[in-house]
């Protein structure tokens, strides 16, 4: 215990804390209005950013399963968010 470094893990916890209400708010005030999950978000985002990407490099960029990047691109299509 005497190595933690115990003001480095608080201001740590903190910023987790801080990030994890800003996106909980950012899901139930705007994303809930278009029926986007977080993870939709960070995928419409990345495709903004990046252009077109692997199915890979975003389940990685989402920390997802391919699969489920799979199953939310075919949402988003449907709405025609992505193609």
């Amino acid at each position: 215990m005497d190595s933690l470094n115990l003001d480095a893990i608080a201001v740590v916890t903190n910023i987790y804390r801080v990030a994890q209400g800003v996106r909980n708010k950012m899901e139930q005030e705007v994303l809930s209005q278009y029926g986007l999950s977080w993870t939709s978000f960070t995928i419409l985002y990345d495709l903004w950013i990046g252009g077109s990407l692997e199915t890979k490099k975003l389940a990685e960029s989402a920390g997802v399963s391919k699969a489920t990047i799979s199953n939310i691109t075919n949402t988003l299509e449907k709405k025609d968010l992505c193609y």
